[in-house]
């Protein structure tokens, strides 16, 4: 059998029955793998955040696929234990995409029903039914349905993060014309900066999130366009990006999901810009991601264009350009422009800038200063006035939805950060994703049961912060919904923020929900999380 490399795989000159188990999986991964390059070198092992938890690291299971052991494969947790922060994939001394490989095997594994613990492959279908039925996807509402059928036990738990959250804006009137692709002519219509000259003039895509459990994010973005004159005009339409779950459910449907937006943003263009600004991490690469692998893998992109033709669109790649909030705010609005915005600096309040995984990385475009330790959210954070403390770990994994499906590997990710920002002396942290903004608001107290311990670290987007330097109100940027209260920080620098509600303090060890079982790796048997 001749070997089948991904430059034959990506010009389509390969049938499926004629690969082995290895240009199979390559075949069938987004863009050019590089799989068949993997030296067994074990860096994406060292770099892993949960290899402990794998019961094969990721150079292990290539040397299985080449040994072609299908089944074993299939049934090893690794691929649903991925967190895809991309470490491994940025390290990586041959390029080898692993991260869009371990989707790759999540979906063969479903297909294949060979997966051992249904918790994920659920969480996952039941992700990619919302969004096939809505068009958007709402955290709350995801994570109680999976809850309902996997952990019931926490859902009294979950009650707090639904305060603030508008069910509305995620299945109201706009999510069911999503559902139809119909006319939006009754829709309140996309957000509009105020700004008006066209050198600051972006296509938004907003994303899910902005409109639910991350309200305060689009709240604050709003209180900053019109000192900073810039004019955001929303893609219209849009539906959801897919996250990180439907690339794990099956491929075309994935990329076409994604390119849609693409699609109806360059239907747009003709406003005066091609550039798309997303605010959240993942909205941000799955868009990115899109656009690189519709034009590293022509096949992919032709597939894609014929699901889009249903639809009457089409999409290029190429002809837009992708970017995050904070990028066009650092580099085309410029810091000194957000220096001058400020009117009441944030000097005494004590920060971490938590950039997370998924923005500095893969980066494809090379946009950021650094993969591992980017410095735009200190630059930026600094021009407001604040106290920035080097944070190495600004990088580091929240664990995205691993909340939702191994609560005791995301406890993990989210102590090592909330720990380190607290011995750092961080009376705040900052962040510029949706996700992780979640993990650690919502999950903190979780966190500290788990771990008998009492930290109390608010988690603000950096956009809220501007808003304040630039003189708005708590309330104009939505401070005060927030779970782990920022009150006492903000206090710091003269600002006060109304009582809402009373901060939820960390339940006791002998009082509360009893926590999900573990496994004990001595015993073998399970028992309660003390």
């Amino acid at each position: 059998m001749p070997q089948m490399t991904d430059e034959r795989v990506r010009a389509g000159m390969t049938r499926e029955e004629d690969l082995s188990l290895l240009n199979e999986v390559s075949m069938k991964t987004a863009g050019v793998s590089h799989l068949e390059m993997c030296i067994q070198c074990g860096t994406c092992g060292g770099s892993c955040p949960v290899a402990a938890d794998m019961d094969h690291t990721p150079r292990m299971l290539f040397a299985m696929l080449r040994a072609g052991m299908r089944e074993e494969v299939l049934r090893s947790n690794t691929p649903w234990l991925c967190v895809s922060c991309y470490h491994c994939v940025v390290r990586c001394p041959q390029e080898v995409h692993i991260a869009d490989v371990m989707y790759t095997l999540k979906g063969m594994a479903i297909h294949a029903k060979l997966y051992t613990d249904s918790t994920a492959p659920h969480f996952s279908q039941t992700f990619v039914g919302m969004v096939e039925t809505f068009g958007r996807g709402y955290e709350l509402g995801l994570a109680t349905r999976h809850y309902l059928r996997h952990f019931p036990l926490r859902l009294p738990g979950m009650m707090p993060m639904g305060f603030g959250h508008d069910l509305e804006g995620a299945y109201g009137d706009r999510a069911e014309k999503n559902q139809t692709h119909g006319s939006i002519d009754e829709d309140p219509g996309p957000r509009q900066g105020i700004g008006v000259d066209l050198m600051n003039k972006y296509l938004l895509y907003p994303g899910c999130s902005m409109d639910s459990s991350a309200k305060a994010y689009m709240e604050s973005l709003n209180s900053i366009v019109e000192p900073l004159d810039l004019h955001l005009e929303e893609i219209e339409d849009w539906n959801c990006c897919g996250a990180t779950e439907y690339l794990g459910i099956n491929l075309i449907p994935a990329y076409s999901l994604i390119a849609r937006n693409l699609a109806l943003a360059s239907k747009q263009m003709d406003s005066g810009t091609r550039t798309v600004v997303a605010p959240c991490s993942a909205c941000y690469l799955n868009l990115a991601k899109a656009d690189y692998y519709m034009q590293e893998r022509p096949t992919l992109g032709a597939k894609v264009n014929e699901a889009l033709a249903a639809g009457g669109l089409e999409y290029k790649a190429g002809t837009l350009d992708v970017r995050h909030l904070i990028d066009v705010l650092v580099y085309d609005v410029g810091l000194d422009a957000i220096r001058k915005a400020v009117t009441h600096p944030l000097s005494g309040l004590k920060v971490v800038p938590y950039m997370g995984c998924m923005l500095p990385r893969p980066d494809y475009q090379h946009r950021w200063s650094d993969h591992e330790h980017p410095t735009e959210l200190d630059d930026l954070l600094r021009a407001l006035g604040a106290d920035v403390i080097d944070y190495p770990l600004t990088t580091s994994c929240c664990g995205g939805h691993m909340t939702q499906i191994g609560p005791e590997t995301a406890f993990e990710l989210i102590h090592r950060l909330v720990s380190d920002a607290d011995e750092r002396g961080a009376q705040m942290m900052v962040t510029v994703c949706p996700m992780c903004q979640m993990n650690i608001d919502a999950y903190q107290n979780e966190m500290n049961h788990f771990f008998g311990t009492n930290f109390h670290m608010p988690i603000l987007f950096f956009t809220q912060l501007m808003g304040l330097a630039f003189g708005k109100a708590p309330n104009e940027v939505g401070i005060g919904v927030e779970l782990v209260s920022s009150r006492n920080a903000l206090a710091h620098i003269g600002v006060e923020v109304p009582v809402t509600q009373e901060p939820a303090a960390p339940r006791k060890k002998d009082e509360g929900l009893p926590m999900p079982r573990r496994w004990t790796k001595h015993e073998g048997k399970k028992e309660a999380v003390k």
